[in-house]
């Protein structure tokens, strides 16, 4: 598996970069004007719909769970590029 797994996010759409993480850390990277937002969901819990749930994402983002989760990144201002390490 590749480690990290580098995810090209679309502008203004929720982007599955992440499935089943039970262990990692998940990064921005690329340009720094664009605006991160992230969630997480059960894992096969529907993908989030509409900005709602729009969570501001540090440039960096620790997942440490029992049981794994779904992690979606939103995009503003342009596309944007997350790196996602699993440590599982």
């Amino acid at each position: 598996m590749e480690n990290p797994i580098i995810a090209n996010c679309a502008e203004g759409a929720w982007t599955l970069v992440a499935g089943n993480l039970v262990k990692g850390d998940v990064h921005t990277l690329g340009d720094a004007k664009v605006s991160y937002f992230i969630t997480y969901r059960k894992v096969g819990d529907p993908a989030p719909a509409g900005t709602s749930e729009l969570v501001q994402m540090e440039k960096h983002n620790s997942v440490n769970k029992e049981e794994g989760l779904d992690v979606y990144v939103y995009c503003a201002s342009g596309a944007g590029k997350v790196a996602v390490w699993r440590w599982q």
